[in-house]
């Protein structure tokens, strides 16, 4: 019986792939979803670098709304990140 993590917990393990995979690296941006999900996931990221969190350089909210987000990703890709997070629920796909 498997055990589904919070929505914070899934943060921290992000924090904790990011801690044991890219270490070296200084700079960090994240785009993540305008609503409790994407609060809670941001919370949980920032819980779990602990003391290196100030390596979120750039965080940038989006709403479900927004039809595109080029212009979102373009600042982060023009800020220079060297990790980028984009915390969105997983959605059922579409089919036509």
């Amino acid at each position: 019986m498997g055990l589904a993590a919070s929505i914070r917990e899934e943060g921290r393990i992000y924090a904790n792939y990011i801690q044991a995979f890219y270490s070296g690296k200084k700079d960090c941006k994240l785009l993540w979803q305008n609503d409790h999900f994407g609060r809670e996931l941001f919370k949980g990221l920032e819980d779990g670098l602990g003391d290196i969190a100030r390596m979120i350089r750039v965080d940038i909210a989006y709403d479900m709304a927004d039809e595109h987000l080029d212009t979102h990703v373009s600042i982060l890709k023009r800020s220079g990140a060297e990790i980028f997070v984009f915390c969105r629920p997983c959605l059922p796909t579409r089919r036509k």
